[in-house]
Formats: C-alpha cells, structure tokens, sequence
C-alpha cells in the first residue's frame, strides 16, 4: 500500500484515447502476486501438515477439550486482551482513548489481523485509532513499534526456553551455534532500533528518497510518519510497552500450556509448551499465511513440537485443535468489540454532562437538607464552613473551566506531557494526605457580607452552566486532544477535567459531612 492510500488520498483515473484506467494498476497486480505467492505458500505447508494428520486423533484430542478448560483459556486470552489494550494505552501517550473503546479497538484489530490473509488486518489498528481522534502516523508508528516489540519479545521467551530444553540446541550442526547467537543478538538490536529510535532512521530514508527526486509531498508524508515515532518512541513508553509485551506472551503460552494439559499432554512442562508454541508464533508472524493463518500456524506448531519428542500425528492433531480453540476465542471477543466500535461523536462527552448533572443533583439535596445553624459555623478554626466549602468548589471550577476555555480555544491539539496511571477516582477519597488549597481558590473568610446558602448554590450552578456550554461546543474528538496538566495526575485532556471537578465535588461533600459530624458532637441539642 502506497503512502497516499495509507493516509486516506485517492488516486485520479489517467485518460487514454480509447480507456479510462487507473493509475495504481501496478500495485494491484504485485498485491496480486503477493496474495498468490502467500497463498501457494501456506498451501504447500498445510498439504506438508496434512498429509501425516490422522484424522481420527484429531477428534479424540478435541473430546478431551473439557467445558471449564475452555473457560479457563477463554478467561487467560480475555486477560491477554486487557494487556494489550494497556499496551496500545502507553504508546499513544499524547491523546487518551477510553478504555473500553481502546479494547474494541484492540479487539477487532486482532481478529482482522488473525483472519485476514497476509496480515493485512494490521492496517485496521491505525484506522480505527483515527476515528478515534488519534493521528494516523501515531496510529501507524504504534503499530510498528508494538509488532517490533512482539518479535523481541518472542525471541527473548524462545531463547530462553530452549536454553532450558536443550534438545533443540544439541540437534544443530557443529559451527552453527556463534553464527544463530549473532543473528538473534542483530535482530534484537534491530528490532530495539526500530522502536527507540524509528525516527531517524525514517529521516535517513527520506533524504535518500529526497536525492533521487520523491516529491515533496511524499517527503511530507514520511516526516508525518517520523512525528509519529517520536511520539510513541519514548523511553519510559517503550519501557512500559515492552514489559507488558512479555506478560502478553507469557500470557500466550500459559494459554497453550493450559489446552495441552487438558489435550493429554500434561507431561510437557510450562517452558517446553513455550518452546513448542514460539515456532507456530513466529511462522503466524510471517507476511506468507492465508485466512486465519491455516498452514502457517500449524506447520510451526508441528515442527516445535516434534523437537520435543512428539510423534508427527500427534503435534499435527494438536495444531488443528489448537488454533481452532485460539479461532473460536479470538472471534467471539472481536464479535463484542465490533458491536462496540461505533460510539456516537459526543458519547464521552454526553456521558461526563449526564453525571455531572446527577451528581449535582444529589449534592444539592443533600446540602439543601442541612439545618440552618450549621451552614456558618466552622468546626475548628483551621476547617471551613459549609458555605465556605461551596465557595471553593465554585472558584476551583471556574478556574479550571477558565483554563479549559484557554487551552479549547487554542488549534489543533494541544499537549502537555504524559498522562500519570492514577485514577482520576482517587481524587474523590479522604485519604491521610492534604493538600493546601492555593490562596485564589480559597473561599472568602473576611467577607463582610457572606452569602447565604442558596447564594452560594446559585454562584456554583453559574459556573456549572459555563463547563456544559463548553463540553457541548465540541466532539470527543476534539475534547480529547487538548490537555493541560495536574501537579499529581499528569496531563488531563478536557473530558478527563470534567471528571475530576464532578470528583472534586464529592470529595468536599465528604469533608462537609465530616464537618457536620464535630459540629454535632460539640451541640448535643442538635442531634435530634
């Protein structure tokens, strides 16, 4: 796919005196070419798998499949799934996806990429990481830089594993062993290169591409793409991908160690299933499989198996009835994510609107229930009142709504650093740790007209009626691109804003009802 189809430009036709043609004629007979050569290629694999296949074992291996062993694996590949939707989170650290929707994403890209022949599903995670607001070279630096980390990753587990084996490593011919270390350690080095550091070697490229005449616009493209490295490139990003890129194929291969205890082979060990399983990951990784990477897969299975004693029968049995347990999974959880991957374009922003009105709701209740004489008094001179509690809250969100409307008005997105792993939730508990509220947002104790309390309910819906008419003056899209930042959390974009001043709030109702609670025990005659 050329780099003016990968962003989205179409083509225009090429008129001929006789015949109106396109111009990408060329780059639909080598997809062509390439789609035949992948599909000879996993034929003749599948025919070399087949032919020792006995059928009869096959459905004896999958009658052993028990209904909770399936449940268990069901269970570890669900698991694998939220891993790699943290995956996907902390390499687009610059825009935030919403969880949920980041596992339709994930989800859905896995299922495209299993199904679909030569990997061409790949191209729909960059695709529906645009939809969702991120920039399409994020999306596909992303996706270079995670498939990079699947390798290394993989390597790593299958070095280790058969170091631990040992069978594999004493049936390679004399000399091979220094030649087979270099080029692990070179691809290693390789594969890190690409992810650290993706973005200079993209520029090299481009000045390459610039001395033999590309023209500026393709030049302009890849320079798109080198952004989007740098985005995803960075060390504490790439730190954090790849330690949850293990745990997915650590992940992966208990997977495979649970189905082939329960498939009869429970004298394989957890290592050794690793060992076997790294063969069939690495061949379904190859750009050559068919749909659902039937012949690819199961050839490497095979093989890695019958390293470790297992008759050609019975690897090839478990092959089959393996990666149709891995179908049947990846397929129910991609059916889910489809049916979840068309939010509306103001679905997060409705939602935050819907629950902040709630909340308020129920905050005025509760406030409006509160006994006169108790609205003023401080429970202690170091502590506020309720109203002075009311005042806070209405100067704190009049002063993030001020710098929400700053940074909304600015455009394109605007970023502000990386985003901290705290949820925004926290914000709402009354934990040991304090912190002094700066002096213009602290509410007005030398006021000589203080307001009464529906005075200060007025002052704080004024200001909420400011926050909804901005949530409502955009798409998610466009909410999720402009951030600043909290000293503790990080970089909220605005949508993640609008959830902290509703936790906020609930934070102070629970220091007014801790007020209340001293007042109460220093006024008995209140109590009734």
């Amino acid at each position: 796919m050329g780099l003016d189809a990968f962003f989205g430009e179409t083509r225009e036709p090429v008129q001929s005196p006789n015949m109106t043609y396109p111009r990408d004629i060329p780059d639909r007979r080598r997809k062509a070419l390439r789609f035949g050569f992948s599909l000879v290629a996993a034929a003749v694999l599948l025919f070399l798998l087949l032919r020792g296949v006995e059928w009869e074992k096959v459905r004896d291996v999958l009658k052993r499949l028990s209904p909770l062993t399936w449940l268990a694996v069901f269970g570890v590949h669900a698991s694998i799934y939220v891993l790699r939707t943290l995956r996907f989170a902390s390499l687009i650290p610059d825009r935030r996806v919403p969880f949920p929707h980041l596992w339709s994403i994930q989800a859905a890209n896995q299922m495209a990429a299993q199904l679909l022949p030569m990997r061409t599903g790949e191209i729909t995670y960059p695709i529906y990481l645009r939809n969702a607001g991120v920039p399409l070279e994020v999306g596909v630096a992303g996706l270079i830089v995670s498939r990079a980390l699947d390798l290394l990753a993989v390597l790593t587990i299958t070095v280790f594993s058969a170091i631990y084996v040992g069978t594999p490593i004493q049936q390679m011919p004399k000399g091979t062993g220094i030649p087979m270390v270099l080029s692990l350690a070179l691809t290693a080095a390789a594969l890190l290169a690409v992810a650290t550091g993706g973005a200079p070697f993209i520029r090299a490229f481009a000045a390459m591409f610039a001395r033999l005449g590309a023209s500026h616009k393709i030049l302009g493209r890849v320079e798109q793409v080198a952004r989007g490295f740098e985005t995803v490139g960075r060390n504490r990003a790439i730190a954090e991908a790849f330690l949850l890129t293990l745990l997915i194929w650590i992940g992966v291969d208990l997977f495979y160690w649970i189905l082939m205890n329960d498939l009869g082979f429970g004298n394989l060990g957890p290592v050794e299933v690793a060992f076997g399983a790294s063969a069939a990951i690495l061949t379904n990784l190859l750009p050559v499989n068919t749909f659902a990477g039937i012949g690819t897969q199961e050839w490497g299975w095979s093989w890695g198996f019958q390293q470790l004693g297992l008759a050609t029968a019975e690897a090839a049995a478990t092959a089959l009835a393996v990666h149709a347990v891995q179908l049947v999974n990846v397929g129910i959880l991609g059916l889910i994510a489809q049916f979840r991957l068309s939010p509306k374009p103001r679905h997060e922003q409705e939602r935050a609107i819907r629950w902040l009105a709630n909340g308020r709701a129920k905050f005025k209740e509760y406030i409006r229930s509160i006994p006169p004489d108790l609205v003023h008094p401080r429970p202690s001179p170091e502590s506020w009142s309720v109203v002075e509690n009311l005042q806070h809250l209405a100067k704190v969100e009049n002063a993030i709504i001020n710098k929400m409307r700053e940074v909304f008005e600015k455009p394109g997105d605007v970023q502000a650093g990386r985003r901290v792993r705290i949820p925004i939730w926290i914000v709402s508990m009354r934990t040991f740790l304090r912190f002094e509220a700066p002096p213009h947002v602290r509410p007005d104790a030398h006021r000589q007209d203080p307001p009464n309390l529906e005075g200060a309910i007025a002052e704080l819906d004024a200001v909420r009626a400011r926050l909804v008419e901005l949530l409502q003056s955009a798409d998610d899209s466009v909410l999720r691109g402009k951030r600043f930042g909290h000293r503790v959390l990080g970089a909220l974009d605005l949508i993640e804003w609008a959830w902290f001043i509703g936790r906020h709030e609930r934070r102070h109702q629970k220091q007014i009802e801790q007020a209340l609670r001293a007042l109460r025990s220093r006024q008995p005659e209140v109590r009734r």
